[in-house]
């Protein structure tokens, strides 16, 4: 009898140690997971900057000699961050030499984002390191050159936050506040019955195109519609008015007051059009008549209101068909033998964007 009791304390004993020992086991497992996501929590923790803005390495004024980038992250999520680069080296009078890059960079450590991409025949390493407004930029290229710049132009070095540039989004409201004034003054030449036949729109209307305004009287063809779209990237809307498919008639901006930025180009939305890159840069054909055309590239500057030029270029066909392109801003004829060649050399990796895809809003 003593010896069944024996028996049955020894089970009983052994169930416990196994019990035991599975709870230890579980213990662990569970507190290595535990652990795990604890350090997910914290490595997120760490990378909880708001990055999104704009940065700046140096002044790009107007005119003299200059070396200077601006950087714009657009979109930051727990992984990534999308960026556009824009960076001038040379004479900005004269016309400097550009590069621009956009694209995604991966988390790659506390606060730090890595861009990989091969491309032509190159391998490009892009490391963003931040540290509250500033950001550490480190390039590095498989051939020892940078596919995406002119000569002498490079994205590294420190860049700092624009503080006047990166304030909230501004609203719809204030948008529509800032450029009422624009909205109102197309609607009241429209219903002036008497605009074909004025002399004085200019000085009655002096915000409006008034080759399509004159279109939309005498032939009945033309929509005016109107959108606010933020160019550059600065978190201030742009006034753009178009047809609201893909043609442009007119971009404004805002200093004190509305401000007409191409004002001088009285052909857009006729001979002329206007499109736009997601690097900020507004790609201006113009015609003079079936032999000579203008391929302009315009940038909104620095103060975040005038026009700036980034290349402007002169293309004439003779009468054998051989074209010629020169260089506007340094007066030199080029090496560039179509419209093509001069487009990719300013676009580089921008995309266009589609102006039938905007939130157009009919002007009535």
């Amino acid at each position: 009898m003593e010896k069944k009791n024996n028996t049955g304390l020894l089970i009983i004993l052994f169930i416990i140690i196994l019990g035991l020992a599975g709870y230890l086991i579980y213990d662990k497992v569970l507190s290595k997971d535990k652990d795990k996501k604890e350090k997910n929590v914290v490595e997120v923790e760490k990378n909880k900057l708001s990055l999104a803005g704009t940065y700046d390495r140096g002044t790009c004024a107007e005119t003299g000699i200059v070396n200077c980038a601006t950087l714009v992250i657009t979109k930051q999520d727990d992984k990534s961050i999308d960026f556009e680069l824009s960076a001038y080296k040379g004479d900005m009078e004269k016309g400097p030499n550009i590069g621009n890059l956009s694209g995604t960079a991966i988390l790659d450590g506390e606060n730090s984002y890595k861009f990989y991409k091969n491309e032509y025949d190159t391998e490009t390493t892009i490391l963003f390191k931040f540290d509250k407004d500033k950001i550490t930029i480190e390039e590095s290229y498989s051939t020892g050159n940078n596919p995406y710049a002119g000569h002498g132009v490079y994205f590294s070095g420190t860049y700092e936050k624009n503080k006047s540039n990166n304030t909230d989004e501004i609203s719809k409201d204030e948008s529509e506040n800032k450029y009422n004034s624009i909205i109102e003054e197309y609607r009241k030449a429209m219903k002036d019955e008497n605009y074909s036949n004025n002399t004085d729109n200019e000085t009655k209307y002096p915000y409006i195109n008034d080759r399509m305004m004159f279109y939309y009287h005498t032939y009945d063809s033309v929509k005016f519609n109107y959108v606010y779209y933020d160019i550059n990237k600065d978190g201030k809307d742009e006034l753009l008015v178009g047809d609201g498919e893909n043609s442009i008639f007119e971009v404004y901006t805002y200093s004190n007051n509305p401000v007409r930025l191409f004002k001088d180009e009285t052909c857009l939305g006729d001979r002329c059009s206007l499109k736009l890159w997601d690097n900020g840069i507004m790609y201006f054909y113009g015609s003079s008549g079936a032999s000579i055309h203008g391929l302009t590239f315009y940038k909104i500057d620095t103060d975040g209101y005038s026009r700036k030029t980034v290349k402007d270029y002169e293309v004439e066909y003779d009468e054998n068909h051989n074209v010629t392109i020169t260089d506007n801003i340094s007066k030199n004829v080029t090496r560039f033998t179509s419209d093509d060649e001069v487009i990719s050399s300013v676009k580089g990796n921008a995309k266009d964007i589609d102006l039938s895809k905007l939130d157009w809003n009919e002007i009535k």
